[in-house]
């Protein structure tokens, strides 16, 4: 066995107690193989008595888990970085001087609306918010203005509506 301290000290007292251990990725450096940096090790020992109550030997079993392990210490990395810009995106949209209201698409109720875009509104949507309703409910007459067939046809198509100027009296 690849000479290292630690892991005599473990054979050792395997030995001398008679009790299994079991390690799951347990980090090692292979000193003569410094490239190959950090690996991860699943393994156990287990103790295998002899017929009279001595120690006929040892049960050593290993598995090399080092690339699970990368992978999951990736995935973490990845996921700190998309919460860091998800949080550096969400103050953005919250701050913006534009009124931004996020919309589900299969039912046009609102899921999330700006501080900006409950400025728009008339009360009580100014301090009662408008989450979970729907265009209708807080836009005077959104069918007859055709606000309501923009949202639907956005939903419909995924597609961008774009106009330089939209005439609408129907906020205060």
């Amino acid at each position: 066995l690849f000479p290292h301290p630690e892991n005599q000290a473990i054979f050792e007292r395997v030995r001398a107690t008679r009790q299994a251990i079991t390690f799951r990725a347990k980090p090692f450096e292979f000193a003569d193989q410094p490239w190959r940096g950090t690996t991860y090790w699943d393994w156990s020992l287990v103790p295998v008595p002899d017929s009279t109550g001595g120690l006929q030997g040892l049960v050593f079993s290993l598995i090399d888990v080092t690339e699970t392990v990368r992978s999951v210490k990736e995935r973490e990395a990845l996921l700190d970085e998309v919460d860091r810009q998800r949080s550096i995106v969400q103050t953005v949209i919250e701050h913006v001087p534009a009124g931004i209201v996020l919309v589900n698409r299969s039912n046009l109720r609102v899921l999330w609306a700006n501080q900006a875009y409950l400025q728009f509104l008339e009360p009580p949507f100014v301090t009662d918010g408008i989450v979970g309703r729907t265009i209708e409910e807080f836009i005077p007459n959104a069918a007859g203005t055709g606000v309501l067939a923009i949202f639907q046809q956005v939903a419909a198509t995924g597609e961008p509506f774009r106009v330089w100027e939209f005439p609408y009296d129907g906020f205060a």
